[in-house]
């Protein structure tokens, strides 16, 4: 990734609607959901901190003022990303307690934000390899949290 190359406000914009933006009057999303229960939490790493994505008003609401995308990443090649994408499980969400539905559904959020990144010419790249226990700390997650896996997204070198 080129750390030199902030992603613009639009592009950011553009790449959370696809993630997981509401596109249907009745609030569903751009991806689907098991029995519509939409258990997965979207945060962004950015620069200036993390934030929350939140589908009805298309805004994030900021959780925290640090950077921290260097310390998700065990992989020195993620740290470079301009923004790394968290995936978080509100397991009182989920349906059934079944944290398999909410992972497909993190496979479909992940796929949409690939397809939207490769339609601004950005790379991307959803790894596993986290530091999780670190991350959830730092975010301060609840018990009910489940940090799952996270995507760099940024422009190639």
């Amino acid at each position: 990734y080129d750390p030199g190359r902030k992603l613009s406000r639009e592009e950011i914009s553009r790449l959370l609607w696809a993630a997981t933006g509401v596109n249907r009057e009745e609030g569903r999303r751009t991806v689907p959901s098991a029995m519509g229960k939409y258990p997965v939490d979207v945060l962004v790493a950015l620069p200036e901190g993390v934030y929350l994505y939140e589908p009805k008003g298309h805004q994030m609401k900021k959780v925290i003022s640090e950077d921290i995308r260097e310390m998700i990443p065990k992989q020195e090649g993620f740290k470079k990303a301009s923004m790394t994408v968290l995936y978080v499980i509100n397991k009182e969400k989920t349906p059934s307690g079944r944290l398999e539905w909410a992972d497909l559904e993190i496979g479909c959020i992940g796929q949409s934000l690939f397809l939207e990144a490769a339609s601004l010419g950005l790379g991307s790249c959803i790894y596993a390899n986290v530091f999780y226990e670190t991350v959830t700390k730092t975010l301060g997650l609840k018990e009910n949290q489940v940090l799952r896996i996270a995507q760099a997204v940024g422009a190639a070198k």
